[in-house]
């Protein structure tokens, strides 16, 4: 669905990295990145709205 705000991934533990641009957005300069650390039994939030 293109128009969800929300997803949800199962990750293994480990170090990750997102990177998030609108889809109206062209240029680099607007992407998004959060970087973090995933432990066993553990669930977390990456807010991705807030530059």
């Amino acid at each position: 669905d293109k128009n969800k705000t929300e997803q949800t991934f199962k990750l293994q533990p480990g170090n990750y990295r997102v990177e998030f641009r609108s889809r109206t957005q062209k240029l680099a300069i607007f992407s998004i990145e959060r970087k973090f650390t995933v432990a066993s039994e553990g669930e977390y939030t990456v807010d991705l709205t807030q530059q």
